[in-house]
């Protein structure tokens, strides 16, 4: 409290003062307090002597009859976030009054613990809404809000609020928000909260690029369920079931997975689509190999070979596994060639999986064979099967 006290020199002051000492006992009572709140009363802002109004930090004047408002904290409100991805979110807040002073800075606090004060992104000055630019979040986290103003008096904030970091839709997103994430499995959840469940991956983060989601190690991993995925990831083209199994390449021990079409009658189309509902894929890269039946004779036969899939050009066109509607399938297509097993390599750059499937087709759940033409000795599984050892999609 800043009051203005002025001691009154009156050119008076004699004239004034030696009355007192010709006065009596009871007047010297009642003289002697006026003189004082004559000569040493306080005069506050307005100009009023003895007056209880006073300059305060915001230099304005309090109190008094005429006194003005003081000034006090900001008042502000914490606005909700309308975007949150796995690292970043939007919330802003709404500084409605300056309580007399002009705000300095205005953002949000934010933090893992309630009550955030630190640490603060501003967004300006002045009254109005803002939004603020929170950036580096971590996902699958709960974080604690709260809008900031200040004034010459201090910081006010508003209301806590909260929004939680969802996982990253894919190893992509993981790699695009940290360029230093390490090869590695992590949670992904490409349909976002409120969909379907998380799920595992191996992220491959370093051929070409990184950010590739690696199936082959995804589905080697310690408690992988690989029903879970196969239903994920993979649809029959007919009526049976698949079953997905894992194993190693013979001679050189790759990690790889099988799939094989549990058909009981065969007309040399069975197979499997690769259609992952919840991720969109636009590059893939594949290497696998695929075995017929116990139908040796056909090795010699011409114009005959059933065995189809992605940058395969052997199969014969009247054996390619159906396309359901709505889809376009990559399957090999070419008019001749023999039944014996093969070897392919597949890249694409420009794959719109929403409506284009990957197709393997050949042989059902046939024989298991140990000797004949039909057999890959690297795939280690006997039955008609397609045995992969690289599959990245990205």
């Amino acid at each position: 409290m800043y009051k203005k006290r002025v001691i009154q020199f009156s050119l008076f002051f004699l004239l004034l003062i030696f009355p007192v000492f010709a006065m009596s006992a009871a007047e010297e009572e009642t003289a002697v307090p006026m003189l004082s709140l004559l000569l040493f009363s306080e005069i506050d802002c307005h100009g009023v002597r003895g007056g209880d109004a006073y300059i305060d930090n915001c230099n304005v004047c309090v109190g008094g009859s005429t006194g003005e408002t003081p000034c006090m904290l900001p008042t502000v409100l914490t606005v909700d976030a309308t975007v949150v991805t796995e690292s970043t979110a939007n919330p802003g807040g709404d500084v409605s009054d300056d309580s007399g002073a002009p705000i300095s800075s205005r953002g949000i606090c934010y933090s893992t613990t309630p009550e955030p004060v630190s640490p603060c992104v501003e967004a300006g000055s002045g009254t109005g809404t803002f939004v603020s630019s929170l950036t580096g979040l971590d996902s699958d986290t709960l974080y604690y809000i709260r809008a900031f103003a200040i004034n010459s008096l201090g910081a006010a904030h508003g209301e806590q609020s909260s929004f939680t970091t969802p996982l990253p839709l894919s190893c992509a997103t993981i790699l695009e928000n940290n360029p230093l994430s390490p090869d590695g499995f992590y949670l992904i959840d490409p349909d976002g909260i409120g969909g379907e469940a998380s799920f595992q991956v191996a992220c491959d983060m370093t051929t070409e690029g990184g950010g590739w989601i690696d199936l082959v190690r995804t589905f080697n991993a310690a408690g992988a369920d690989l029903n879970i995925f196969r239903d994920m990831f993979f649809i029959s083209n007919n009526s049976f079931d698949l079953t997905l199994g894992l194993g190693e390449e013979v001679s050189t021990a790759l990690p790889g997975f099988y799939l094989i079409n549990n058909a009981t009658a065969f007309n040399h189309t069975e197979g499997f689509h690769f259609r992952p509902e919840q991720l969109l894929y636009t590059q893939v890269r594949l290497k696998y190999r695929m075995q017929g039946d116990d139908e040796g004779y056909r090795c010699t036969n011409a114009n005959w070979i059933p065995l189809n899939g992605p940058g395969w050009e052997g199969g014969y066109n009247g054996y390619q596994s159906p396309c359901p509607s709505g889809y376009s399938c990559i399957q090999g297509n070419a008019s001749e060639g023999t039944d014996t097993p093969i070897r392919a390599e597949y890249e694409n750059d420009d794959i719109n999986s929403a409506n284009t499937l990957l197709t393997w087709s050949g042989d059902g759940g046939g024989s298991a064979e140990t000797g004949n033409c039909a057999r890959d000795p690297e795939i280690p599984i006997a039955n008609p099967s397609t045995f992969f050892t690289r599959f990245l999609i990205r």
